[in-house]
Order: structure tokens, then C-alpha cells, then sequence
């Protein structure tokens, strides 16, 4: 199978790659310098440095040395010269190695000239690329040569890229210290995310890979490309195995792990390992030895450090003084271990664990894995250990406790129950890569009421609403059980809520608060919950009035987070941004405290939403990549959307190709499912389209969105999508049809939050401005800008401020136009927005000020000054305009280019045709200077003209 390496145009490490190409062009734009590519063994350094030399490779220079002569005087030494400066190595060498014949022997003024000559052969050669891999293998005096070189590289134009382990194995002080150096660009390679092993598994002709599949081998090799690789290449045929828990564990991989175990005389260091396999959290010492039962524990852990299979252990903090931090080196030594154990080992250790382990659920845990047999009685311990972990809601915790009492029942009937529970209890806890695998059984169990329950549970974190429904409608209708009432009657409500169906979520949240006992973690969301649905009608009291209640009943942990993330909703559907910020930063949960992943992943959309909305565009960028990754590996379809939304948003304006961008496959983010997933994934193509000036596909994705997510005075929706049509209905001259949704928009949202009306009056603005009543459309932008102002909306206040220095350039008020235009170019700049400091570049160019200056001149004067064709006096618009005409394109290609209408395009073009008193584009061509530079740059001063418009 093809594996071999990989180049940017496709992943893996297209992340790491990239960065490794900038700091390589950054350093050659300074001169010369150093990269240093670090990553722990198997993360696909090698792979990296491949991209480097396919990409620089007319200037590349590869070295490596043979295994058999690496560690001989001066092997890669000769071998780095005799590739980079092969003139210099004839003329050095073999008399170099001649003089050099003994292992200690110094370094003397001959190797500092032939260092020298081979620096003067690199800056004459010019901006060379030097790819050396694996440096700490090289021997010692080479490895102080190279360091020699490296530090006085600079000003040769040479770049030097080298490739080491992380940590850094013992290696010569001078190239310790260069290697340290914080002067040198530095890339860390990490481990693989879904979309570049689904491309890796593509390129060695596996295409089974879905978002589980891929989660399960990301879980069985951590991510690392060499053991990703190679766990591909041993799958039976090329077939993902129908249980991914049983993965193979490649040969090559159990020798890694092994070997150094293998040839250690010592029996107490196998003990050791074997312990902490089976021991999940960090142990006390205590607990280590006895579990371990060791003639002495610390030797043990010094030998088992020394052959490389533990790192460094050390003693913690003062909190937990008699804790050690040891962990394998290898990513996939636990599972090696645990496989290497006989079963009677097996249950030794589990014994031992749970004799000793002191956390309650942990020692029943070893206990149900020590058993072999079926134990009714240790089964109904664990499932009442569960039952108080499900009622704090700590679901994932629960959901491990069921399926370990499901394999102790007796019962058929009582296997299923608990498997049920234990499948839910994931699915509620957000991890549904890890009940997928269970679904087949659960398919195979006899209809009812639970088992559709669980399934419609399953589908609605997919994202499938129809399925959803209709197999929480049967399992409503189903059963009479008050417990499982309320449980069907929370999925109703999250159900109603993705569908944003403010009524249905009042109404089923109502029911499933009332069917719950209190306190319990599903009534306070429940309670929550209703809080959002009478929010989003409008009924603030009675909101805060359920908000409340489930305050009472919550307390500092999973529950809490709960009524946190509800709590925030309701601040946003209020207008309170900074409250939403606070509230939904508090719902991001940590692993000590449990909590639901998918209530995380909420709240982290929407924080990041409130940061972009605030200008900390940094911020929610990084939160937005976060949570995306975490949703893909948790396998909760339903959140991609949202999550890609600002994401995308950011990206776009930034600039940046969406081809070349972590996104690159948009499938997620399909036009249908749930309302909480098409209208964001409809926004999202909005803003693509936008960003091209491509209006007529910004209207085919929002007007649906008129009938997917309508607006009343009876509820309001998260989503502000009005704006944006009227804007695109507005560019394509569709004027009455933007007027009638802007004052049905302008009616419902007469109370609402501030930063809501401040978008209906903005779109109010721009109808003004499109009916040309200048006085009416600058009184509505400047109770827009006001607005803003008062909420800190910096990226909306931005943008309309560009719009009203749009609409003052257009009537003639240059000055003031520029004034507004200079105002969000700034803040455009400081968010590296490129497309929009373009956009406001472009309208200064207009205004004939690019850094708002004014100097009194004329127009500028074009054309073949003769008698059939006089010179003329075009605007800067018309420049524009002509300048990309007579390059071939049509109206509505520079329409997009200059971010204007078509019919603009159209007016100037006439105008145009009548000062040279011609009749076509060809005519055009012939007067019209193409390619001459009419203007300066756009950081410099910028030539007014008089523009009369």
C-alpha cells in the first residue's frame, strides 16, 4: 500500500506542513536562519521534511547518512558537504578524515576554514534549503561541526531545517544549546485529526473510514501518523473490523513496546508496567506497590525510566505529595501490555486494584473485570453506584458502570435494560462514537418504548430530525412509566429546541420538569430549558422566573452547567452580551467536574459567537477549531454547523482559501437537518457568497430561511439572517421585495436586545440609501452606530460603519465618507480581516483619499490624445472600471471584483463610452491605457480626483 509521504495539497500534516513552509520563507526573507521540526517518534516528522524538499526542491538539499557509518568521525559531516558544496568536499576531503582518525581527537583551525568555506560556497549558491534528519544519530564531532555551521548561517541566504525527536535524546552540549535556542523558528508536529486520516485511509484505498471508524483508530494510536499507518496496513483485506474496540495491534508496534521489557533481567519492572496498565488514574505509591507487589518499588520505576519505557516520574505537589506522574512513552504501550497479559495475570491485577484502589467506583470496577462469571449481586452494586452518578448527571462516569453490571446479569432482559441505560447515559454525555458501536445490538432487541427512546436520542445528535421524532413520538406514545415519561419528554424538548420551535420547547420542557423528581439533573434542564423557550416569546419575567428555579436546585457541577449554558442563552435572546459571555464561559465543564460534552460544545458556539461579536476575533477563531475537533471525535453531527459557522466566517473575511483551509470538505455543513444546523450552514454560504459579490447566491441560500426560520412578534430567533438578505435582494435590484421583509423584520424586533435593532435599522439605512433619501438613511446609520456603540459590538459597528461611508462616498461627501471608511478599515486591520480592508481600501480609492487626504486637483486626464479619440477626464470609479473591461472582463466579473452592482457597472460603462464618444468595449480598448498604474499603493498617498456621482 501506498504510504509513503505526503505534500500539501493533501493532509496528513497539511497544518504542520504549512507552518514549516512559512518559518523556512521567513527565514530566507531574513537572510538565513534555522527551522527546527520536533515531534516524539511516529508523528511523521520525515513526512514533513518531504513537503519541504517537493516544494523547495530546485534549492533542496537532502542529507542523511547511512545507518552502518553514522557513527564513524565525521561521517555526516563529509556526507552533509559532499551534498550541499560537492566543489568544496573535493577539495577537503578524504585529507579531512585523514587527520581525524582518532574518536578523541580535537577539532582544529582546519575544520573552522572548511566550515567557513563551505558557508562562503552556500551564500554563493544562493538561497540553498538543507533538510537534515534524525541529528541526534549523527556522531558527536559532526554534530559540533553542524552546530558551528548553524549559528553563523544567517546573512548566507541558506536555510538549515532540522528534524528532532521530542524529548531530545542525548546529543552534544553545543547542539543542545543551538537546538534551544529561542532565536530559531520552531514547529511542533501533533498528532493527526479526523479529516487528514480519513484523507490518509483514502490514499491507501480504505474509503470505510466514518466519523467513529476514525475515532476509534484516533483513540487506538493517538493520533500518530506512523502508527496510524501502520494499524491500516494489517486490517484484515483492507476492512474496518465491526467492532472497532478490537482493533489489531501491529507486530512492529508490540516489538517497540516489548523489546525493552524483553531484555530486562528484572522482574520487578514487568510487575510495574503491569500495574499501571490496569491502574486508569495516576496511583499513590502505596497503592502502586501493593497492586504491583515489588521488592522495591522505586528501583522498579528507575530501570523501568532508564530502558526508555517510562518518562521521568516525579513526586506531585504538596496537594498529593505521595502521587506519581509516571506515564508510558509509547502512545500504545497500555493496550500492548494489557494484551500480553495472561488471563490469570489479568485477574491478579484487577484483584490486587481493587483491594487496594481507594475510589469506590474504581474498585468495583476491578471487580466486575476480575469476575468471569455472572454475579447478580456485584451487578446491582454497580448499577446503584450508576444510578447516584446519572441523578448529578455525570453521564460518561454512568454509562461505563451500566455496561460493566450489563456483563454480570443474569437476566436477558436485564442485560438489555442496562445496556440501554448504559448507551443513553453516553449519548447524553455527548459521546456518540462510543454508543454507535452498540447500535446494532440495541437494533436487535425487541421493540419498546426504551429502546426507541435511546435510538430517537442517537438520531438527534446526528442530526437527523425526522428519525429523531418519529422514534420519540413511539416511545412517548409507548410507554406509561412516569421515569421514562420524563426522560421522552427532555428529548421532545432538545428536539423542539434544535428545530428552535420556542412554543414546542415551553410545552415539553413544561412536561418534563412535572414528570421529574426534584432536583434531579433532567428536571433542572428541563427547567432551564423552559427559561430559553418564553425568552424567545418574548416572556422575559417568566423566563428569569424558570431560570431561577433551576438555579435553586443546581449545584457546582454537571447540574450546574446545565442551568449555565441556558442561563447564557437567555442573556443573548435579552441582549445582554457581556452576561451571555460570563454564563457561557462557565458552561465549558471540566473533566474533574464531569458534565455533558454536547452542553460544552454549545456553549463553546455561542461564546465564540459573543466574541466575534465583540472583536475578539482571535478568540473565537481558536474556540470555534477547538470544539469543532472535539465534536467530530464525540461524533455529535448536530453541532458541526453552528461550530463552523463563525469559524468559516472569520476565515472568509480573513481572506483565506477555503480549498487550502482546514474545512475543506463542507459536507457537514449540507443545506438540511435540523433548524440549529441549516440555518448557520445557510449563513455560512451567505458569507462565501458575499465575499465574492456573488448575490444571486447569497439570495438562493437565505431566501428559505424566510420559511425554515420565520420571525414573529411571538418569537425570535438566534439567527439575525434578515440583514443579509435585504442586502443581497438590495444589490440585485430587487427593492420592493427587500422593503417588505425589512419592515416585517423592523416589527418584530421593536423589543428586542439593542444589537438586534440595530441590525433591522441598518437594513432600514440601506433601503433609504437604495431610494436615494440621503437625510433619512444617515439619521438610521447613525441610531445604528449608537446602538452598537452601547453593546460593544465592535465587528457589527464596523460594519456599518463601512456601509455609511459607502452611502456618503456615493452622494459626494468624500470627506466625511472617508472619515468612516479610515474608522473600519482600522478595526478590519487589527482583526486581519483582508477582504473588508480591501473592500474599505477601495471605497477610499473612490473617495479619491486613500489616507483621507484631500488635496485640491484635478481629474485625471486618459486616452490617445488625436483628433478621432481627445483625452478625456475619468473618476477614479471609472478608472477602475475601465481598467478591468478592457482586460476582458464582463460587468458582473467586475461587479464582483469591485464589490458593486452590475447595473453600477452598467451606468459608469455609458458614461464612459460617451466622454470618448465610442460604442463598445473593443472601442474602449483601443483609448483606454491598459495595465498602466492610474494609482499608487494603498499604504501610500493616494491621488484625489473629483468624482461627481
Amino acid at each position: 500500500m501506498r504510504t509513503a509521504h505526503y505534500g500539501l495539497e493533501g493532509p496528513p500534516h497539511w497544518s504542520a506542513s504549512q507552518r514549516a513552509l512559512e518559518a523556512v520563507t521567513r527565514e530566507r526573507d531574513c537572510g538565513g536562519g534555522m527551522v527546527i521540526i520536533e515531534g516524539r517518534r511516529g508523528a511523521g516528522r520525515t513526512s514533513i521534511l518531504h513537503t519541504i524538499y517537493q516544494h523547495f526542491r530546485n534549492d533542496a538539499r537532502y542529507v542523511v547518512v547511512e545507518q552502518w557509518v553514522r557513527s564513524l568521525p565525521l561521517a555526516f559531516f563529509e556526507r552533509l558537504v559532499e551534498v550541499t558544496a560537492p566543489d568544496v568536499h573535493a577539495r577537503l576531503f578524504p585529507q579531512l578524515t585523514a587527520a581525524f582518525d582518532q574518536p578523541e581527537a580535537s577539532l582544529g583551525p582546519e575544520f573552522i576554514d572548511a566550515c567557513q568555506q563551505v558557508l562562503d560556497h552556500w551564500s554563493q549558491a544562493g538561497k540553498l534549503v538543507v533538510l537534515v534528519d534524525d541529528i541526534h544519530l549523527a556522531d558527536p564531532h559532526s554534530q559540533m561541526l553542524l552546530s558551528y555551521l548553524a549559528r553563523r548561517i544567517h546573512d548566507t541566504g541558506a536555510v538549515m531545517i532540522l528534524s528532532v525527536p521530542s524529548p531530545i535524546p542525548e546529543i552534544t552540549g553545543d547542539l543542545e544549546t543551538l537546538l534551544h535556542n529561542p532565536v530559531s523558528s520552531r514547529v511542533t508536529v501533533t498528532p493527526l485529526d479526523h479529516a487528514a486520516i480519513q484523507y490518509l485511509a483514502h490514499s491507501m484505498g480504505i474509503y470505510e473510514l466514518d466519523s467513529t471508524a476514525v475515532t476509534a483508530l484516533i483513540d487506538h494510536t493517538g493520533g500518530w501518523l506512523e502508527y496510524v499507518v501502520q494499524t491500516l496496513r494489517v486490517l484484515p483485506d483492507g476492512q474496518w473490523p465491526l467492532e472497532p474496540g478490537r482493533l489489531p495491534l501491529p507486530e512492529r508496534i508490540v516489538a517497540e513496546v516489548m523489546d525493552p521489557l524483553r531484555g530486562c533481567d528484572q522482574p520487578d519492572v514487568w510487575k510495574l508496567v503491569c500495574a499501571l496498565a490496569i491502574l486508569e488514574d495516576p496511583p499513590g505509591l502505596h497503592v502502586l506497590e501493593n497492586v504491583a507487589d515489588t521488592q522495591d518499588l522505586i528501583l522498579a520505576i528507575d530501570q523501568a525510566v532508564a530502558i526508555g519505557v517510562l518518562h521521568d516520574g516525579v513526586l506531585s505537589n504538596a496537594y498529593n505529595t505521595d502521587q506519581l506522574q509516571l506515564r508510558f512513552v509509547h502512545p500504545m504501550a497500555q493496550r500492548v501490555i494489557t494484551q500480553q497479559l495472561r488471563p490469570s495475570e489479568h485477574r491478579l491485577y484487577h484483584l490486587r486494584a481493587a483491594q487496594y484502589t481507594e475510589n469506590h467506583g474504581q474498585r468495583l470496577l476491578h471487580q466486575a473485570a476480575a469476575t468471569l462469571t455472572r454475579d447478580d449481586v456485584l451487578g446491582g452494586q454497580i448499577i446503584r453506584f450508576a444510578e447516584r452518578l446519572g441523578r448529578t448527571g455525570r453521564w460518561e462516569q454512568a454509562a461505563r458502570f451500566r455496561i460493566a453490571a450489563a456483563r454480570l446479569m443474569t437476566s436477558d432482559s436485564q442485560r438489555q435494560s442496562e445496556i440501554l441505560k448504559g448507551v443513553d447515559a453516553l449519548v447524553s454525555a455527548g459521546q456518540i462514537t462510543a454508543a454507535v458501536p452498540w447500535l446494532p445490538i440495541i437494533e436487535a432487541m425487541p421493540s419498546s418504548s426504551a429502546r426507541q427512546s435511546v435510538l430517537g436520542h442517537v438520531a438527534l445528535h446526528q442530526g437527523r430530525p425526522a428519525d429523531a421524532g418519529h422514534l420519540l413520538q413511539q416511545a412517548r406514545q409507548g410507554t406509561t412509566q412516569a421515569e421514562l415519561q420524563s426522560i421522552v419528554a427532555l428529548r421532545r424538548c432538545l428536539d423542539m429546541l434544535c428545530n428552535w420551535d420556542a412554543a414546542g420547547i415551553t410545552e415539553s420542557a413544561r412536561a418534563a420538569a412535572e414528570l421529574s423528581r426534584p432536583g434531579d439533573s433532567s428536571q433542572i434542564e428541563a427547567l432551564a430549558i423552559q427559561g430559553v423557550g418564553l425568552a424567545a416569546q418574548g416572556l422575559t419575567e417568566s423566563a428569569d422566573e424558570s431560570l431561577l428555579r433551576a438555579a435553586m436546585d443546581s449545584d457546582d457541577g454537571p447540574q450546574h452547567q446545565r442551568y449555565r449554558l441556558c442561563a447564557g442563552w437567555v442573556a443573548l435572546l435579552e441582549g445582554n452580551l457581556r452576561t451571555a459571555y460570563r454564563e457561557f464561559e462557565a458552561a465549558l465543564p471540566t473533566q474533574a467536574r464531569g458534565g455533558s460534552l454536547r452542553i460544552s460544545l454549545w456553549a463553546q458556539a455561542w461564546l465564540a459567537r459573543v466574541q466575534f461579536l465583540q472583536g475578539d476575533w482571535d478568540g473565537a477563531l481558536q474556540g470555534c477549531l477547538d470544539g469543532i475537533r472535539r465534536a467530530e471525535h464525540a461524533g455529535i453531527e448536530v453541532m458541526l454547523p453552528m461550530l463552523e459557522w463563525t469559524a468559516r466566517e472569520i476565515q472568509l473575511w480573513r481572506g483565506e482559501d477555503p480549498q487550502r483551509a482546514w474545512w475543506q470538505d463542507t459536507g457537514r455543513s449540507q443545506l438540511r437537518g435540523y433548524v440549529a444546523m441549516e440555518v448557520p450552514a445557510r449563513m455560512i454560504r451567505a458569507v462565501e457568497c458575499k465575499v465574492k459579490n456573488d448575490q444571486e447566491g447569497a439570495l438562493a441560500a437565505l431566501l428559505p430561511l424566510t420559511e425554515i426560520d420565520p420571525w414573529t412578534e411571538t418569537q425570535v430567533s438566534f439567527w439575525h439572517w434578515q440583514p443579509e438578505l435585504i442586502h443581497a435582494l438590495i444589490a440585485a435590484d430587487r427593492l420592493d421585495e427587500a422593503a417588505e421583509i425589512t419592515e416585517d423584520f423592523v416589527r418584530c424586533t421593536e423589543h428586542a436586545p439593542r444589537f438586534v435593532r440595530a441590525t433591522a435599522i441598518a437594513s432600514q439605512a440601506r433601503i433609504a440609501a437604495a431610494r436615494k433619501d440621503i437625510d433619512e438613511a444617515e439619521q438610521l446609520f447613525q441610531q445604528t452606530l449608537k446602538l452598537t456603540s452601547m453593546d460593544g459590538n465592535a465587528t457589527y459597528h464596523s460594519h456599518y460603519l463601512f456601509a455609511y461611508g459607502q452611502m456618503l462616498r456615493r452622494t459626494g461627501r468624500r470627506r466625511d465618507a472617508a472619515r468612516r471608511l479610515v474608522s473600519a478599515r482600522e478595526f478590519f486591520q487589527n482583526v486581519n480581516a483582508a477582504s473588508m480592508v480591501d473592500r474599505c481600501n477601495q471605497e477610499l480609492r473612490a473617495t479619491g483619499m486613500l489616507q483621507h487626504r484631500e488635496p485640491d486637483v484635478a481629474a485625471s486626464t486618459v486616452g490617445l490624445p488625436n483628433e478621432t479619440y481627445p483625452a478625456v477626464e475619468l473618476t477614479p470609479q471609472e478608472h477602475a472600471i475601465s481598467k478591468l473591461v478592457v482586460q476582458g472582463l464582463t460587468n458582473k466579473e467586475t461587479a464582483r471584483r469591485l464589490f458593486i452592482a452590475e447595473k453600477t457597472v452598467q451606468y459608469h460603462l455609458t458614461r464612459i463610452y460617451s466622454k470618448f464618444a465610442i460604442r463598445s468595449r473593443t472601442e474602449l480598448a483601443r483609448v483606454y491605457p491598459n495595465g498602466t498604474e492610474l494609482f499608487d499603493d494603498d499604504e501610500g498617498p493616494f491621488r484625489a480626483f473629483s468624482e461627481n456621482q
